[in-house]
């Protein structure tokens, strides 16, 4: 049998288990219980694959147990089903060089992979050390957009922010560049640039528009926020946060890079009447 034939056999997964941090999938191939683990260690949604065999669960170190090309059409298939249900910005894993088999599987079932899943690139495997090194990402997602979906997740989650204001309780004087709205910064020294009053608190969003600030102040300036005249800016601005809520966002988030640190300035619409 071909092994682009053997890549397209189908083995039923005898069981599957979820968490928020690992996805378990086995089956039983020539009576070998083979598991696949995918798991994410960290918060950017790249995903570790993993597999084992046996009920203690031993790392597979090397091929020729026995049904190897189903065993790895077995894991091919968890793969693809895995992307389509979690889509992952990532996913890597790991070959032994000493296993040089294992290495030209791994390429041809990422290559499989890439063609069925159209959006995704494979990476040109790297060597470290005694293993090598493959990797498969979406290919559509540039790093701004990676970071955009990042960001949503975060302001879903709850952004840590400083609060700047010159007097308690009182509104401050300009009309907001990016709309009508509560002002907010992941930096504090930007918070204090609004007023020496700071607060530290946690905003939650659940639709934030997210832009770079280049694109962001790019739309202040269709509102005339910045460079109008002062009832220009205000009208602007109390304008611009009216067409973005109707269009479904609840705050607006602008991404600035200062000397490598990442900035979020947030402004949040939720209490704009």
């Amino acid at each position: 049998m071909k092994l682009i034939e053997i890549f397209n056999s189908k083995i039923e997964p005898a069981s599957s288990s979820a968490t928020q941090r690992v996805v378990k999938t086995s089956a039983t191939i020539n009576d070998r219980k083979i598991t696949v683990f995918l798991t994410c260690f960290g918060t950017d949604n790249i995903w570790t694959l993993s597999f084992a065999e046996g009920k203690d669960h031993d790392l597979i170190h090397k091929t020729g147990s026995g049904g190897e090309f189903q065993v790895f059409s077995f894991i091919k298939d968890t793969l693809l089903n895995f992307i389509k249900s979690h889509k992952p910005s990532g996913i890597r894993f790991t070959a032994s060089k000493a296993d040089e088999n294992r290495g030209k599987l791994y390429a041809r079932m990422l290559k499989r992979a890439a063609v069925i899943l159209s959006n995704y690139k494979i990476v040109d495997p790297v060597s470290d050390h005694d293993d090598i090194k493959f990797f498969l990402y979406k290919m559509h997602e540039s790093l701004a957009e990676a970071e955009h979906d990042r960001i949503i997740k975060r302001a879903q989650a709850g952004i840590k922010v400083w609060r700047g204001v010159k007097r308690p309780g009182e509104a401050p004087s300009d009309p907001g560049d990016l709309g009508k709205g509560t002002y907010y910064s992941t930096m504090r020294a930007r918070a204090k640039s609004y007023g020496h009053t700071l607060t530290r608190e946690i905003i939650t969003l659940e639709n934030p528009l997210v832009l770079t600030a280049k694109k962001a102040y790019e739309l202040a300036d269709k509102y005339k926020t910045v460079r109008g005249t002062q009832d220009e800016r205000h009208a602007g601005a109390t304008q611009m946060t009216k067409d973005l809520k109707a269009r479904g966002y609840d705050g607006l988030i602008a991404i600035s890079n200062y000397r490598d640190v990442t900035e979020l300035e947030v402004v949040d619409y939720r209490n704009v009447k």
